[in-house]
């Protein structure tokens, strides 16, 4: 299991450590307004992930008005549509749940176990929660 917990964490680490990780605002990836970026260790071993935009109160209203934007065409989609949209994200989450437990762990120092059987089940039932299955 190291091995292929490893072998996960090569696919992705040269793309962090060589372009880092910017904000999502609006569907695009950008750098913080200020320019300020922080390097981002982990703390499983003290090794360097990569840098990340450092955002601050003006990307964090940025982020703010894209949202309250988007959620105007968002109101619009038919609810089954909306709910068919949740739970493809949902699904890609749990499609991916091994990565992303990978790589969270490496990030955050939290033991894989828990990101695969709390953390992400619990993103999944955020985003499906409110509905049922039947679309």
């Amino acid at each position: 299991m190291l091995k292929q917990n490893i072998k996960t964490l090569n696919q992705f680490l040269p793309n962090l450590k060589s372009n880092g990780i910017q904000n999502l605002i609006n569907g695009n990836s950008i750098d913080a307004i200020s320019g300020e970026k922080f390097d981002n260790t982990s703390p499983v071993d003290g090794s360097f992930i990569g840098k990340v935009s450092e955002g601050d109160s003006a990307d964090i209203n940025n982020a703010a008005n894209a949202a309250m934007d988007a959620f105007d065409a968002w109101k619009k989609i038919p609810h089954q549509e909306r709910k068919k949209i949740m739970y493809a994200i949902a699904d890609k989450i749990e499609e991916h749940a091994d990565e992303i437990a990978v790589l969270e762990s490496y990030d955050t120092g939290q033991a894989i176990r828990f990101m695969k059987k709390a953390a992400i089940p619990v993103s999944y039932t955020h985003l499906t929660l409110p509905t049922n299955r039947e679309v």
